[in-house]
Parts: structure tokens; C-alpha cells; sequence
């Protein structure tokens, strides 16, 4: 029960946290979107962070997932980004956090006046903090201890079952078994 438990909040955690990253990115982009003037500026700007904060999140999924989408990854980042920035996403340790400097970066880039760039700036703080809380979720086994003593009581639990059935299967009314009174525990 304990290691199911565990299991569900672990997964229901990861759930809430994913939930909040998808969030904070559209907030992100809607928000700048929202405060540019995009016939004086135009979009380029709005599209880099867009392709930053999918970028974030595409690679905190390949963080989490391991070396199991390793070529889809890299051939998605190779068709959304420009050459140069894929190769060193690709060439990094620790690709989600580079995610998330060039989501700061691109940020940066957007003409807008610094109260509302303060203001998009706490997603990317969430951001920061979602990728901190998958780490630790991905990180953190469900103690050896707990598993050990679930091993240990199903071991007891298995050896001595057959003394709590011997009454029961050894009665002559037993669905009609002729054989040795024990023989069916």
C-alpha cells in the first residue's frame, strides 16, 4: 500500500508540475504577445520566445524521459532551431536548464518597458522552480527500506498462510476431496 501510494503522489506531483510548466509558457508568450506592439516591432521577437519556451519544454520532457526519445528529440530540435543554437542545445549537459537561459534570453530581446517584462519574468521563475521539483521527483527512489520490509512481509505472510488454511480445506465437507486432509492447502 505504501509503495502504491507513494507511486500515485509521485505521479499525481509530476502531473500538477507538468500541468504548471505548459501553463507559465502560454501565460509567457500570451502576456509578451500582448505587450508588443507588433505593427511597430513585428513578431520576431514573439517567435523566438515562443520557440524558447517550447524548446524548455520539449527538453525538460526529454530530461525526464532519458535516452528513450534521444533521435526524436534531436531531430525536432534540428528542424525548430536554427542550426547553431541546436547544436549547442545538442551539445550541452543539461539541456533544460540551457532551455530555460535561452527562454531568459529571448525574453530579453522583446521591446517592452521593464514593469511588464518583471511581470513575465515571474513565469520564467515558475519555470525555474518546475524544472527544480521534476529533478527532485526524477531523482528521489522510493526508499529501500520501505521496499525491503514489504518483501519481508509477504515472505511471512506466505509461509504461514498455509497453517491458517489447513482448518478449512481439512474438514470432510471440502467439495467431496477424498485425498490426505491437507493435501489441498
Amino acid at each position: 500500500v505504501f509503495k502504491t501510494n507513494a507511486s500515485y503522489a509521485r505521479w499525481s506531483e509530476g502531473r500538477a508540475v507538468w500541468a504548471r510548466t505548459v501553463s507559465n509558457c502560454r501565460n509567457m508568450v500570451r502576456m509578451a504577445a500582448t505587450f508588443v506592439d507588433i505593427p511597430k516591432h513585428g513578431t520576431r521577437e514573439i517567435d523566438r520566445l515562443s520557440t524558447s519556451a517550447w524548446l524548455f519544454a520539449r527538453s525538460l520532457m526529454n530530461k525526464l524521459s532519458g535516452s528513450e526519445d534521444e533521435v526524436e528529440y534531436e531531430n525536432e530540435i534540428r528542424v525548430a532551431l536554427e542550426p547553431k543554437l541546436a547544436e549547442r542545445m545538442l551539445q550541452t549537459s543539461d539541456r533544460a536548464v540551457a532551455a530555460l537561459a535561452e527562454v531568459s534570453l529571448a525574453l530579453d530581446q522583446i521591446p517592452i518597458d521593464e514593469k511588464r517584462r518583471v511581470e513575465i519574468d515571474k513565469s520564467v521563475v515558475i519555470l525555474g522552480d518546475c524544472l527544480s521539483t521534476c529533478e527532485k521527483i526524477y531523482s528521489s527512489p522510493v526508499p529501500l527500506v520501505y521496499t525491503r520490509h514489504t518483501a519481508r512481509f509477504l515472505a511471512l505472510w506466505m509461509i504461514l498462510l498455509p497453517t491458517a488454511l489447513y482448518g478449512p480445506f481439512a474438514s470432510e465437507d471440502t467439495a467431496g476431496i477424498v485425498f490426505f486432509k491437507g493435501f489441498a492447502v
